[in-house]
């Protein structure tokens, strides 16, 4: 079943922007990777925690531009609408198919629900004071292509710099949320071979209780709880990695979704494996800015295996990965033409 999408109802008089209000449920990687370098200089700029109850003291100026960030909630909604007559415009950013997630058979059943019962509660809300729509990838353009929406990719705001190659341990990881829980699984026996092959490697993954249950028994596995993006960023500074894995399975969800873990894993200065599909296909450089593979697990063991044993093969592909992402780094929505 498929939910059907927001209209963008709100309707604005076109007053110039002076400053952006962007709404996002806590702090979450989509408004670092698709907001932050896209904001105009000199216009203030406020983040607030859309789950909240708006903050009396928190008032909207007159041409504010508000970007919703996957979702708001009711109260925020109904607080945009009591302001219209001060807003510029509304844009929704959408990063994932949401409408489409009773439809994903490879999602948790409790997230599914959860999150179009969240969508569903909003949707006529929504609505009502959105103005434009934004989404992360030309797939989700094209599905909601009667909705006119803009294509913003995924941008590089920082990096954290590499620390200096450093003797063993090695350490490969893939981190990701139970949105991905078919491939934490796929990947449980692909760790079991690349730990009996390479006896000083760690592997790294997050996740809570029952991630654990399913890599106990194989050595040299450290499972870290799941963080709040801001600790995770802080977390990954610190750390030192060889190797990031980026496992997707080839479904219709999985299809619309962005090539955001090649910055994950460049930032975290790891040279990166990739699913030979859509997202990753059109933007990984094989060989040169990282490695497309198969989704055959025996394909996956023999490239995580030769990366780890080969650290300047590793080094290259970061290098080349690091100067891609600069090269995509801090575009303002001028140069778009949506501001």
């Amino acid at each position: 079943m498929k939910l059907n999408f927001i209209k963008c109802g709100g309707r604005y008089d076109g007053r110039p922007v002076r400053s952006v209000l962007v709404l996002e449920p806590g702090a979450v990687p989509t408004t670092s990777y698709y907001v932050r370098s896209r904001i105009p200089d000199g216009l203030g700029y406020r983040r607030v925690n859309s789950l909240r109850v708006p903050d009396a003291s928190l008032s909207i100026e007159d041409g504010t531009w508000v970007i919703i960030v996957r979702h708001a909630s009711r109260r925020w909604l109904k607080h945009l609408a009591g302001n219209a007559d001060r807003l510029a415009r509304v844009t929704y950013l959408k990063d994932d198919d949401i409408s489409a997630v009773f439809a994903a058979k490879e999602l948790p059943w409790h997230y599914a629900l959860w999150t179009g019962w969240r969508y569903l509660r909003t949707k006529d809300l929504l609505s009502k004071v959105v103005s434009d729509i934004a989404v992360s990838t030309q797939e989700l353009a094209d599905r909601y292509e009667e909705c006119k929406p803009q294509v913003w990719e995924p941008h590089y705001t920082h990096c954290i710099e590499a620390t200096a190659q450093r003797e063993d341990p090695l350490v490969y990881f893939y981190h990701a949320t139970l949105t991905h829980a078919r491939e934490i699984k796929w990947l449980v026996p692909i760790v079991r071979r690349v730990q009996q092959a390479v006896p000083n490697a760690w592997f790294e993954i997050i996740g809570g209780e029952s991630v654990a249950r399913m890599f106990r028994g194989i050595p040299r596995v450290r499972v870290v709880h799941t963080m709040n993006w801001t600790d995770y960023q802080a977390y990954i500074a610190g750390i030192h990695y060889d190797v990031g894995l980026a496992p997707l399975m080839d479904t219709s969800f999985n299809r619309a979704r962005s090539h955001t873990k090649l910055y994950q894993i460049t930032r975290a200065g790891a040279a990166g494996i990739y699913s030979d599909i859509t997202p990753y296909s059109g933007k990984i450089i094989d060989g040169e800015t990282g490695v497309l593979c198969g989704n055959r697990r025996y394909l996956w063991v023999r490239e995580i295996v030769a990366l780890l044993k080969d650290q300047p093969r590793g080094r290259f592909l970061y290098d080349n990965a690091e100067i891609w992402c600069h090269e995509r780094q801090g575009i303002s929505l001028k140069n778009e033409g949506t501001a």
